[in-house]
């Protein structure tokens, strides 16, 4: 990355799987605010469901609450 002003990174995974991209993030030089953003597994917590659909409006409900969020806080 050449610029480190995103707010959320989310991957789809498990913790097993962020603890990897965390290792590898922190080696290349990233910091734990920056780490701190990423989010594994994404998608809102509750709702679990495998299936694609499940995943896709887990994931959308996450990003919908994260982007008002940060819009009552002022920072979107």
């Amino acid at each position: 990355f050449q610029r480190c002003d995103w707010r959320y990174l989310g991957l789809i995974g498990s913790r097993t799987i962020a603890r990897r991209f965390h290792k590898k993030l922190r080696a290349a030089g990233f910091s734990e605010s920056d780490l701190s953003r990423l989010i594994c597994p994404i998608g809102l917590p509750g709702l679990t469901g495998k299936h694609p659909g499940e995943i896709a409006v887990a994931v959308t409900a996450q990003i919908l609450q994260t982007t008002r969020q940060q819009a009552l806080q002022g920072v979107a």
